[in-house]
């Protein structure tokens, strides 16, 4: 009986190889040979791979049920967390996955650099590399305002600040990220599709070049030039790297389980205490940018890394020696260890100037606290505390559509121009105020930018005025 089975089962695989050639594309993923044979540092690049292929898996399952939109975005990631099966469990790894990639991909990039093994003809695959880091630091800006919580929107918020400081072109810039002055439903919507769609096709199709890359060259194997044995990948090396992969899936799955991922209440602007701080590896550039004011935020926002990525992305071209002994290259190896310290000291400074002052130091505390406790509150399927309210109104105004809602946002929430909710307290306008303006904005005050409506009627202009007047936020 198992002797038929067996047969059954070869003469399947068979089958399949003849029509998709199976034994073919196994040949060229695992036949290649690896100069001084199988180690555990060649596991990091495998790692890598895995952890991404993970992040997709995860971040395809999250889509489900994500909404893109500053009234639901918050609400949906808590209804993930909280109601979906395994939601809590799939955020977990998609969250703690982006920092293990930052991790291996550093190491990994540590590893090549010291072994130099982006020389011999690997000028090419180590652009790819660089270029992959500048994506995966792409995945974690974008990412990073989609829960839509106070973190997300607070850091984004001084992320997008920094971009506007750049000169000539930086304002422009940063209202093409924003999508207007402020951060809204359409800069959420232009962070999601850059995360879910662009960054994703660029990752994959520079990920297998960068793989195509390294096979053309072959693999670079240890820097030292006494070894001469060549080792085929499998089984040695196949097997230690399945061991890795295995060991990074556990170890998210167990932070997953153990420590949910953070999610602080909705994003709340009006919250003037709330004090942002980047994720853990970008501590070393918000260090940086405290020993600078003014316009000089530019050299370490912009300057200090254009170069760094500079040299970087040109070091094959730098250093053309054919030396690969990290020991043999004493001041090529000390710039970069020093650089990699000081990255290490600038963002534990950042942490232990936190933890000395008691008044940030308690603020943090506190809004750490109050994520820990919004994740052990029911979920509540009304969105009720967001950046951008749903103020319980009239229906809106056919006028209002025709002529404000390009500008002003489809629910008055703001857009292009200002939200229109509580005129009456903010701005101190009455109605009677709101239907002359209508008639003529710059007698008010208002910028060129605001149209003078003198085509509506008497009885239009005073139903628009009596729509905004009942707005509350």
């Amino acid at each position: 009986m198992a002797l038929i089975q067996s047969e059954k089962l070869s003469q399947i695989a068979e089958w399949l190889d003849e029509r998709a050639a199976i034994k073919a594309i196994w040949q060229l993923l695992v036949k290649f040979s690896i100069p001084g044979g199988a180690r555990w540092v060649y596991v990091l690049g495998s790692g890598l791979l895995f952890t991404l292929a993970l992040q997709f898996f995860t971040g395809i399952l999250l889509l489900l049920y994500y909404v893109p939109s500053a009234d639901y975005a918050h609400v949906s990631v808590s209804y993930i967390q909280k109601e979906v099966l395994f939601g809590n469990f799939i955020r977990g790894i998609h969250h703690y996955g982006s920092s293990v990639i930052v991790v291996l991909t550093v190491l990994h990039f540590l590893r090549t650099f010291f072994w130099g093994a982006y020389k011999n003809k690997r000028e090419l695959a180590w652009i790819a590399g660089v270029i992959l880091l500048l994506l995966i630091l792409g995945f974690a800006f974008t990412g990073y305002l989609l829960p839509w919580d106070q973190k997300a929107y607070f850091g984004t918020g001084v992320g997008v600040s920094l971009i506007g400081a750049i000169p000539v072109l930086g304002e422009t810039i940063s209202q093409i990220t924003l999508g207007g002055n402020e951060l809204s439903t359409l800069t959420l919507s232009r962070f999601f599709v850059i995360h879910v769609t662009v960054l994703p096709v660029t990752l994959l199709i520079i990920s297998f070049l960068h793989i195509l890359l390294i096979r053309k060259a072959k693999p670079a194997g240890t820097f030292k030039e006494t070894i001469t044995v060549e080792e085929d990948y499998y089984p040695k090396q196949f097997f230690k790297d399945c061991f890795f992969t295995f060991f990074l899936f556990l170890l998210l799955a167990t932070l997953s389980y153990v420590i949910p991922a953070p999610l602080e209440p909705q994003a709340n602007p009006a919250d003037a205490n709330y004090i942002p701080r980047p994720e853990w590896y970008f501590l070393f550039l918000f260090q940086l940018l405290k020993y600078f004011q003014g316009t000089s935020v530019l050299i370490p926002a912009i300057i200090i890394p254009g170069l760094v990525s500079t040299v970087i992305f040109l070091l094959p071209f730098i250093d053309k020696k054919a030396e690969r002994n990290p020991f043999k290259r004493p001041i090529a190896s000390s710039i970069a260890l020093v650089f990699f310290l000081g990255i290490i000291s600038l963002a534990s400074l950042a942490v232990l100037e936190d933890r000395s002052n008691p008044v940030i130091k308690a603020q943090l505390e506190r809004q750490t606290e109050e994520g820990k406790q919004y994740l052990k509150t029911p979920f509540k399927p009304k969105n009720t505390g967001g950046a951008v309210a749903k103020p319980e109104v009239a229906p809106v105004p056919a006028v209002y559509q025709a002529k404000c809602a390009s500008c002003h946002g489809d629910k008055a929430q703001g857009q292009f121009g200002p939200k229109l909710y509580n005129l009456s307290q903010k701005e101190k306008r009455s109605r009677e105020d709101i239907i002359k303006l209508l008639e003529n904005p710059q007698s008010y005050g208002l910028k060129p930018t605001m149209p003078t409506f003198a085509d509506l009627s008497e009885k239009e202009r005073q139903d628009l005025a009596d729509w905004i007047t009942s707005l509350k936020e």
